[in-house]
């Protein structure tokens, strides 16, 4: 199984794709729009480690967190969802 940030990440880059029409880069918003525990259910964690995990994107630098607001930068999350 994947690390909690990879999973998490994967799922974030299909709806910016979704949502931004393959829109690159940084500063790419996204609205989130459910939970952390129904994030939590979709890449198969816990809450806690769901808001763990957007901590660390945040710490990286491949989002910002506003609420259920995002900023995403589409490179970071590329390479954080291509590890392992």
């Amino acid at each position: 199984m994947h690390r909690i940030e990879v999973r998490l990440a994967r799922p974030l880059l299909s709806a910016l794709r979704l949502e931004s029409r393959a829109a690159q880069g940084s500063n790419i918003p996204l609205a989130l729009g459910i939970s952390q525990g129904e994030v939590g259910l979709l890449i198969g964690a816990s809450r806690p480690k769901v808001n763990a995990a957007f901590t660390l994107l945040q710490s990286t630098g491949a989002i910002v967190r506003k609420g259920t607001m995002l900023t995403c930068d589409t490179n970071i999350l590329q390479s954080i969802a291509d590890m392992e």
